[in-house]
């Protein structure tokens, strides 16, 4: 018993829920977007979703230097329904901003300190959303 104990990881992890990966719009998903929604998972603490980000900058120290790639990539992952824009990026007030996005099968934290300003007010999870338009894939059998 003591021997499974220190073989744990005690770190953090970037999950996706099987339900997630076995969707057959996971399954028709590039293997960009796939990997900017590890890198939002990756991301995610519990605490922090719809304050997701995926910067040029942060991308580019990942390994990732398409700007226009990555734009599509995001925008199949919205329209699929697997991550919300939670902030629309842009300059305000002279200063540039980051888009901001949330993972849809996680609830939303909209915090107190920080709100979403001029967007939407997020509650709730999104998970229903899977049951309602994704065909099952099942994963392979180990």
């Amino acid at each position: 018993m003591t021997n499974r104990r220190k073989r744990r990881n005690q770190g953090r992890f970037a999950g996706i829920p099987l339900s997630v990966m076995e969707s057959d719009l996971y399954v028709q998903l590039n293997n960009l977007a796939k990997i900017l929604l590890y890198e939002l998972c990756g991301q995610y603490n519990g605490g922090n979703n719809g304050y997701l980000s995926l910067t040029r900058n942060q991308l580019k120290e990942r390994g990732i230097n398409s700007p226009e790639a990555t734009k599509k990539a995001i925008e199949n992952l919205i329209s699929a329904g697997f991550i919300t824009r939670t902030r629309q990026g842009g300059a305000a007030k002279g200063k540039a901003i980051c888009s901001l996005y949330a993972i849809n099968w996680q609830p939303i934290d909209e915090k107190r300190d920080k709100p979403l300003e001029n967007y939407f007010t997020f509650k709730g999870a999104f998970g229903l959303w899977f049951k309602e338009r994704s065909n099952k894939i099942p994963m392979l059998k180990r």
